[in-house]
């Protein structure tokens, strides 16, 4: 007997992958329910010719809905329970119980419920698991991860279903990525028609009772793998922008103060990405073995961005008449080579380059699809066996910069495929390095004649965008400038590749303003959400350093350190600060990056005197460090640690006394009684029986208590008609103390001077 099973919300795209695969399982008889007033958003033609009942449900009424789901088994609920509109699925999930249905699936489909516990829409769902646990109806939460379809958004094939696309995390056609982390964070991606698939096998063949929670996925893979496999089919690099949790914080407390949910509910969504909770349990692939194929995010991006006669055109035609003749001379030496049937294809191909002149860029795509099945196959078997035969490939175009390209400028250079025409005294005025390249004569050439036309530019080996902040900045208007003073106003983005562009060709007054601009706008806890990414902060840190900014390199540490402190249970900001340490060779960041960290986990908690620090060591290096710090990494950590203990136990000592040749009595006074005032102060520092741990918390404690217990205080008590000169000294050595631990705290961390 057929398994009666009904499908709640089918004109969304989930909804009609699930009944594409129940309509392709046998032994099912499936019924449809939509709501009256949706009924004509979605043509459901396809699915009633082949068996499904189609019946048109009032969400409101639960006599009506009880009538509609008699007889039925198991529902499949793809509506989600909206905080402002739970009713149609709670009244579902009434009907249900007083018809008799056995199994229901409400609509979650997304991260495990550890993770969407996390969401905006959790509320509600939960509203939902509970109705369903108290009227006793079994059920399951189908998780997925994030759906892979996301990734054909902007693409000019035809994407199967109505399933609703939107640019989630990489904008496959605007070839840009947010990517929320590091990049490097696990997620499990899936194709809605996969979710069919699994759907299809747990309603049909899942025997025994469904358990809470069920998953599956196509392909666990991270966002910066998504990004290369996007490269390596598009043959185009995909810009990266990195969003930190920090950030994504923000975005949701803004998007909340709006009363945005959808975007409350898509940064919730990275955030959870960011934490590592986008990876879910596939246990469905595990019992449906190969019954159920998945597919994978090479071939899926393949299916809806490889387009190979269009790569053809590409290479052939390109976009100017001389080469359109020229690929005309070379396919027909092709076409001469070819096979009767492949000769017939490679020459419709090349029609449809022909007419590309003629026609809208829309109208070709359709012709050129039409030709794709057809020509795919025996073009590829063609250029397979005969590879020496491939047409050259055309120059390619260059475009003239829409901003900077002036057409009384004298001299023209080539910025990847960006013409610029700007004036050469203009870069005399500012950079040597421009004035010493346009004295030198060019080999052969008298006078030199790069730069003077597009066909003969001066090259040079900058990113577009550098370049053309190096044009903004000695093209600028007075209120541009005026602009990049207020910190309100200031473009820190563009001043950074700037200060890229000062540094690299030696102009120093550019560099000054940049920077002046920069250190006005660098402060407080909003330059990560105006930098965008770490990666930015990364750069104008490793600028700040090479140009001895040190000022603003020290407020630029200091913020990257307070996010570690503000987030110690994840090693991401440790990880990130120190790769940008190592990667700009600043010794000191890195061990200052170690010791914050320390700090923030309570590694130097405050404990009783009694307890030994070395059992203390013996406790920290038996944990087991965060694996993704990595193993160096762990080592110089517990290192340092060990290290810095080992200094507060000497502390415990009182160092000698700096020489005075001043003071006559050095040794039998002054000494003595220095080793009095430490003790004193160690007594004070540990008042109520604790041990101050932490050697850069006693060193502060030390210069409090210089100001509060003067030098000469003691030597008075105890020698009250000695007058001696060390007491002035005392303050300056105990800072000296304090500068030599800052200055050598890497020294504790990592190997080497």
């Amino acid at each position: 007997m057929p398994l009666k099973v009904a499908v709640a919300g089918v004109t969304n795209g989930l909804g009609h992958a699930i009944v594409s695969a129940l309509l392709d399982t046998p032994d099912v008889d499936i019924t449809l329910l939509t709501r009256s007033s949706s009924s004509g958003a979605t043509d459901l033609s396809h699915f009633t010719s082949r068996g499904a009942k189609l019946i048109l449900a009032d969400y409101t009424s639960i006599p009506e809905l009880t009538t509609a789901i008699s007889g039925v088994h198991t529902i499949i609920c793809t509506i989600s329970p909206w905080p402002t509109s739970p009713l149609p699925v709670l009244n579902l999930i009434e009907a249900s119980k007083l018809a008799g249905v056995q199994r229901f699936a409400p609509a979650e489909f997304s991260y495990s419920l550890k993770a969407t516990a996390r969401l905006v829409l959790n509320d509600a769902k939960e509203n939902v698991r509970k109705a369903l646990k108290e009227r006793g109806i079994e059920y399951t939460v189908f998780t997925n991860g994030v759906f892979m379809n996301y990734l054909a958004f902007g693409t000019k094939r035809k994407h199967e279903g109505p399933f609703k696309l939107f640019p989630f995390i990489v904008n496959v056609g605007s070839r840009k990525a947010v990517i929320p982390g590091t990049g490097d964070e696990e997620i499990s991606l899936t194709t809605v028609e996969d979710v069919g698939k699994f759907v299809a096998f747990a309603v049909t063949k899942f025997e025994g009772r469904w358990p809470e929670e069920l998953g599956m996925e196509g392909e666990r893979i991270s966002y910066n793998k998504v990004v290369e496999i996007v490269e390596g089919v598009t043959g185009e690099k995909v810009e990266r922008v990195y969003v930190g949790r920090e950030e994504l914080g923000e975005a949701i407390e803004d998007a909340k103060g709006r009363g945005d949910e959808m975007g409350m509910m898509v940064n919730q969504a990275m955030e959870v990405i960011v934490d590592g909770f986008a990876i879910v349990e596939p246990y469905l692939n595990r019992l449906a073995g190969s019954e159920v194929r998945v597919t994978g995010v090479q071939g899926f991006l393949e299916r809806y961005w490889k387009f190979i006669s269009n790569m053809i055109l590409k290479r052939w035609a390109g976009d100017r008449w001389a080469n359109l003749k020229k690929a005309a001379a070379d396919t027909q030496c092709l076409i001469r080579k070819m096979p009767p049937n492949t000769a017939t294809i490679a020459l419709t191909l090349f029609n449809v380059t022909w007419v590309s002149h003629l026609k809208t860029p829309s109208s070709l795509m359709a012709e050129s699809q039409k030709c794709d099945q057809r020509a795919t196959s025996l073009c590829t078997a063609t250029i397979k066996a005969e590879p020496d035969v491939t047409p050259p490939p055309s120059a390619p175009a260059h475009i003239r910069d829409p901003e900077y390209y002036y057409h009384d400028g004298s001299c023209v250079f080539l910025v990847q495929n960006h013409l610029f025409r700007i004036h050469r005294s203009q870069l005399e005025r500012y950079s040597e390095i421009f004035k010493d390249m346009f004295k030198l004569p060019q080999p052969g050439e008298d006078p030199p004649k790069d730069g003077t036309s597009d066909e003969n530019p001066v090259l040079v080996h900058d990113t577009v965008a550098e370049f053309q902040a190096m044009c903004w900045a000695i093209y600028a208007k007075p209120i541009v400038i005026a602009q990049q003073m207020d910190p309100e106003t200031t473009d820190i983005l563009r001043l950074i590749d700037v200060v890229s562009m000062a540094h690299k060709y030696d102009m120093p007054d550019v560099r000054k303003w940049a920077f002046d601009a920069l250190n006005k706008a660098v402060g407080g806890g909003k330059l990560l959400v105006r930098l965008r990414s770490w990666q930015n902060v990364q750069k104008l840190l490793d600028f700040a350093h090479k140009c001895g900014q040190v000022e603003l390199e020290t407020r630029i540490q200091n913020i990257w350190c307070k996010a570690v402190e503000q987030n110690p249970k994840t090693v991401m900001h440790l990880n990130r600060g120190l790769d940008a340490g190592e990667q700009c060779n600043i010794r000191a960041f890195q061990g200052l990056l170690y010791y914050t960290y320390l700090r923030a986990t309570g590694k130097f908690a405050i404990g009783n005197p009694a307890t030994t620090s070395i059992n203390n060591v013996a406790s920290f290096i038996a944990e087991d460090p965060p694996a993704e710090l990595g193993k160096a990494r762990s080592h110089r950590l517990h290192r340092g640690f060990s290290s810095l203990t080992l200094l507060r136990n000497q502390l415990d000592t009182p160092p000698a006394l700096f020489p005075n040749p001043q003071c006559n009595v050095h040794t039998t006074v002054c000494q003595p009684s220095w080793e009095i005032w430490w003790k004193e102060f160690l007594e004070e520092a540990q008042k109520g029986g604790k041990r101050i741990r932490d050697p850069g918390e006693l060193f502060l404690e030390l210069q409090q208590w210089a100001m509060r217990k003067p030098f000469r205080d003691v030597i008075r008590h105890y020698q009250p008609q000695q007058q001696v000169p060390c007491h002035a000294q005392i303050k300056t050595q105990v800072c000296a103390m304090k500068k030599q631990f800052d200055d050598t705290l890497s020294n504790h961390f990592i190997d080497g001077a």
